[in-house]
Protein backbone atom coordinates (compact mmCIF):
# COMPACT_ATOMS: atom_id res chain seq x y z
CA UNK A 1 0.00 0.00 0.00
CA UNK A 2 1.25 3.40 -0.90
CA UNK A 3 1.71 6.60 1.61
CA UNK A 4 -0.74 9.49 0.55
CA UNK A 5 1.97 12.88 0.76
CA UNK A 6 0.62 15.08 2.62
CA UNK A 7 1.26 18.53 3.66
CA UNK A 8 -0.32 21.20 5.69
CA UNK A 9 -1.94 24.47 4.55
CA UNK A 10 0.75 26.66 6.32
CA UNK A 11 3.45 24.54 4.33
CA UNK A 12 1.72 25.13 1.07
CA UNK A 13 1.25 28.95 1.70
CA UNK A 14 5.12 29.29 2.64
CA UNK A 15 5.98 27.37 -0.55
CA UNK A 16 3.64 29.66 -2.13
CA UNK A 17 5.43 32.76 -1.04
CA UNK A 18 8.95 31.43 -1.61
CA UNK A 19 8.03 31.05 -4.92
CA UNK A 20 6.44 34.58 -5.16
CA UNK A 21 9.32 36.11 -3.82
CA UNK A 22 11.70 34.39 -6.16
CA UNK A 23 10.27 35.14 -9.31
CA UNK A 24 9.98 39.04 -7.74
CA UNK A 25 13.68 38.92 -7.32
CA UNK A 26 14.20 37.75 -10.79
CA UNK A 27 11.64 39.93 -12.54
CA UNK A 28 13.21 42.85 -10.59
CA UNK A 29 16.89 42.07 -11.54
CA UNK A 30 15.92 41.56 -14.87
CA UNK A 31 14.20 45.10 -15.08
CA UNK A 32 17.35 46.53 -12.99
CA UNK A 33 19.77 45.52 -16.14
CA UNK A 34 17.66 46.54 -18.82
CA UNK A 35 17.45 49.53 -17.06
CA UNK A 36 21.40 49.77 -16.62
CA UNK A 37 22.17 49.34 -20.59
CA UNK A 38 19.09 51.41 -21.90
CA UNK A 39 21.04 54.11 -19.83
CA UNK A 40 23.68 54.06 -22.29
CA UNK A 41 21.15 55.66 -24.53
CA UNK A 42 21.67 58.73 -23.24
CA UNK A 43 25.62 58.73 -23.70
CA UNK A 44 24.68 58.30 -27.86
CA UNK A 45 25.36 54.47 -27.69
CA UNK A 46 22.45 52.38 -29.48
CA UNK A 47 20.57 49.50 -27.33
CA UNK A 48 18.68 46.60 -29.62
CA UNK A 49 16.92 44.86 -27.04
CA UNK A 50 14.61 41.94 -28.48
CA UNK A 51 11.64 40.66 -26.70
CA UNK A 52 10.92 36.84 -26.31
CA UNK A 53 8.28 37.25 -24.09
CA UNK A 54 6.08 33.87 -24.86
CA UNK A 55 3.31 33.84 -27.34
CA UNK A 56 0.63 32.48 -24.83
CA UNK A 57 1.32 35.91 -22.63
CA UNK A 58 1.44 37.73 -25.56
CA UNK A 59 -2.21 36.32 -26.36
CA UNK A 60 -3.58 37.52 -22.82
CA UNK A 61 -2.15 41.40 -22.69
CA UNK A 62 1.15 40.98 -21.78
CA UNK A 63 3.70 43.07 -24.32
CA UNK A 64 6.69 42.80 -22.57
CA UNK A 65 7.93 40.76 -19.62
CA UNK A 66 11.40 41.54 -19.05
CA UNK A 67 13.05 38.61 -17.67
CA UNK A 68 12.39 37.46 -21.39
CA UNK A 69 13.61 40.10 -22.80
CA UNK A 70 17.38 40.12 -23.82
CA UNK A 71 19.83 42.06 -25.26
CA UNK A 72 22.19 40.73 -27.37
CA UNK A 73 23.80 43.98 -29.37
CA UNK A 74 25.42 47.14 -28.04
CA UNK A 75 26.39 49.22 -30.85
CA UNK A 76 29.14 52.35 -29.34
CA UNK A 77 30.11 54.93 -31.78
CA UNK A 78 33.26 56.58 -32.56
CA UNK A 79 34.06 59.78 -34.45
CA UNK A 80 37.78 59.71 -35.61
CA UNK A 81 39.35 62.85 -35.60
CA UNK A 82 43.15 62.86 -36.26
CA UNK A 83 44.52 62.41 -32.41
CA UNK A 84 41.10 62.84 -30.87
CA UNK A 85 38.12 60.96 -31.20
CA UNK A 86 34.27 61.97 -30.38
CA UNK A 87 32.25 59.40 -28.98
CA UNK A 88 28.84 58.83 -29.57
CA UNK A 89 27.10 62.06 -30.26
CA UNK A 90 29.09 64.15 -27.76
CA UNK A 91 30.98 67.01 -29.84
CA UNK A 92 33.72 67.17 -27.16
CA UNK A 93 36.80 65.82 -28.67
CA UNK A 94 38.65 63.28 -26.24
CA UNK A 95 42.21 61.06 -26.70
CA UNK A 96 42.13 58.49 -28.70
CA UNK A 97 43.28 56.72 -25.67
CA UNK A 98 40.79 58.39 -22.99
CA UNK A 99 38.34 57.12 -26.10
CA UNK A 100 39.33 54.10 -26.30
CA UNK A 101 39.78 53.40 -22.26
CA UNK A 102 36.22 55.08 -22.14
CA UNK A 103 34.77 52.38 -24.38
CA UNK A 104 36.41 49.67 -22.48
CA UNK A 105 34.69 50.47 -19.69
CA UNK A 106 31.05 50.71 -21.42
CA UNK A 107 32.12 47.66 -23.28
CA UNK A 108 32.84 45.81 -20.11
CA UNK A 109 29.52 47.04 -18.03
CA UNK A 110 27.07 46.49 -20.97
CA UNK A 111 28.16 42.85 -21.31
CA UNK A 112 28.32 42.53 -17.23
CA UNK A 113 24.56 43.34 -18.02
CA UNK A 114 23.83 40.78 -20.56
CA UNK A 115 24.62 42.25 -23.42
CA UNK A 116 26.52 39.56 -25.97
CA UNK A 117 27.60 41.47 -28.55
CA UNK A 118 29.12 44.52 -29.01
CA UNK A 119 30.04 46.56 -31.41
CA UNK A 120 32.15 49.39 -32.46
CA UNK A 121 30.92 51.80 -34.96
CA UNK A 122 33.19 54.19 -36.93
CA UNK A 123 31.79 57.04 -38.10
CA UNK A 124 32.79 58.68 -41.57
CA UNK A 125 35.96 57.29 -42.11
CA UNK A 126 37.82 53.78 -42.20
CA UNK A 127 40.36 54.15 -39.56
CA UNK A 128 42.63 50.82 -39.31
CA UNK A 129 43.42 51.88 -35.34
CA UNK A 130 39.94 51.88 -34.37
CA UNK A 131 38.91 48.63 -36.19
CA UNK A 132 42.02 46.87 -34.76
CA UNK A 133 41.40 47.68 -31.56
CA UNK A 134 37.72 47.12 -31.58
CA UNK A 135 38.61 43.51 -33.05
CA UNK A 136 41.59 43.04 -30.03
CA UNK A 137 39.02 43.64 -27.62
CA UNK A 138 36.39 41.04 -29.12
CA UNK A 139 33.74 44.32 -30.24
CA UNK A 140 32.17 43.88 -33.95
CA UNK A 141 34.03 46.67 -36.04
CA UNK A 142 31.80 48.75 -38.95
CA UNK A 143 31.92 51.39 -40.99
CA UNK A 144 28.73 53.83 -41.09
CA UNK A 145 28.00 57.47 -41.81
CA UNK A 146 27.24 59.83 -39.32
CA UNK A 147 23.18 60.64 -40.81
CA UNK A 148 22.65 57.29 -40.50
CA UNK A 149 23.51 56.93 -37.30
CA UNK A 150 21.70 60.17 -36.34
CA UNK A 151 18.84 58.72 -38.07
CA UNK A 152 19.18 55.10 -36.21
CA UNK A 153 19.82 56.73 -32.50
CA UNK A 154 17.22 58.85 -32.86
CA UNK A 155 14.71 55.88 -33.80
CA UNK A 156 16.48 53.98 -30.74
CA UNK A 157 15.60 56.62 -28.26
CA UNK A 158 12.06 56.91 -29.39
CA UNK A 159 11.29 53.70 -29.46
CA UNK A 160 12.14 52.90 -25.79
CA UNK A 161 15.08 51.00 -27.57
CA UNK A 162 13.13 48.00 -28.67
CA UNK A 163 14.02 47.65 -32.14
CA UNK A 164 15.10 44.76 -34.33
CA UNK A 165 17.82 45.86 -36.97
Amino acid sequence: MRARVRFSLKALLAAMALLAIGLGVWISYANYKLHMLTALRKEGAIVIIRDRTPKALQSIGVKQLSPFCSVPTIEFYVTPRGSDALIGNSDKPMSKADAQEYLLAKEAEARTYGATDVQLVVIDSFDSEWMKFAIQHSMSAIGDSKQRYSARLKANQESGANINP
